[in-house]
């Protein structure tokens, strides 16, 4: 069985695939995301396993200003 980590990590990868951009504030509402260090540790995670095939551009949320966005670049 995945432990949680790598169940948020697969979550958080396929709606960023998905929609092409996913916010920080996102992924902590993703199921056993329970804080923000956690919600960062699967940004760092996504960016990993997405840099050999996408640019991810992290910019601050146009939506909420206390918030940052991953958006997929093709490379």
């Amino acid at each position: 069985m995945p432990d949680t980590f790598s169940v948020s990590v697969r979550q958080a990868e396929m709606l960023l695939l998905n929609d092409a951009h996913i916010s920080l504030k996102e992924i902590q509402a993703l199921p056993f995301i329970d804080d923000q260090q956690e919600a960062l540790a699967v940004a760092q995670r996504l960016i990993k396993n997405l840099a050999p095939n996408y640019n991810v551009e992290i910019t601050s949320d146009p939506w909420d200003t206390d918030d940052v966005r991953l958006s997929l670049m093709p490379s």
